[in-house]
């Protein structure tokens, strides 16, 4: 699985002595980004997939192509359509494309502000 191996090797490319050397780590994400396009499995791709890949990408401070990251935000705005992203995934989708310069809320996923703090809540915490 594609984003699976990315992630791996955004772990061992940041693991430090005893790992692979970050630019091996960096030369396997780029042959894996190909296999992340629309002609290729992108469209079975989950978004979860789409967070793991953009969040490898952002750990080894490996920009992708500027067309790779089209493909990946139309993937990620239809999923997101069909079912909301998890707040975890969510958070890491957003810090992971801060980094690589990216703006997620609006052009990435939907710009909705964050659930208000419920009645308990603020009470509880007065």
């Amino acid at each position: 699985e594609v984003s699976d191996l990315a992630y791996a090797a955004a772990v061992m490319g940041t693991a430090g002595e005893g790992s692979c050397e970050p630019q091996q780590a960096k030369e396997l994400l780029a042959a894996l980004a190909t296999r992340a396009l629309p002609h290729t499995c992108l469209p079975r791709f989950s978004s979860r997939q789409l967070v793991t890949l953009v969040w490898a990408h952002a750990r080894l401070g490996v920009q992708p192509p500027q067309e790779t990251l089209d493909a990946w935000r139309q993937a990620m705005r239809a999923a997101v359509d069909q079912r909301p992203l998890q707040k975890a995934d969510r958070q890491s989708l957003e810090a992971s494309l801060g980094k690589l310069g990216e703006t997620c809320r609006g052009a990435w996923i939907p710009d909705t502000s964050e659930p208000a703090e419920s009645e308990a809540d603020a009470v509880s915490a007065a």
